[in-house]
């Protein structure tokens, strides 16, 4: 089924054209310390896919880098990324146009 975020992600361009949208507690701190409050509301955090630790077409994790480095980065099962798509609590655009899942 991962192969599916791979398929998907390469009809829209690929992962330069990708971002993604979720709400997110910001951390905290920095380095070995970075914590996040979850006591914290919600705030938006938009990411891109980042292949420097993970490659998409190996099925496995996705890394998400956050556009606002409060948010830091965040490694996923892509499995469980596909989860999180399918209920909307991920949001994913193409050239900033929302795509929708199926699966």
């Amino acid at each position: 089924m991962s192969q599916a975020l791979n398929d998907l992600i390469n009809t829209h361009g690929g992962i330069d054209h990708i971002t993604f949208e979720m709400d997110m507690v910001p951390l905290y701190g920095g380095g070995l310390l970075a914590h996040r409050d979850y006591g914290d509301k919600d705030e938006k955090a938009t990411a891109r896919i980042s292949e420097a630790r993970y490659r998409l077409d190996e099925h496995y994790k996705v890394t998400l880098v956050f556009d606002n480095e409060r948010f830091g980065v965040e490694h996923f099962y892509q499995m469980d990324l596909m989860t999180m798509l399918r209920q909307g609590s991920v949001r994913m655009y193409a050239n900033n146009e929302p795509i929708s899942v199926s699966w």
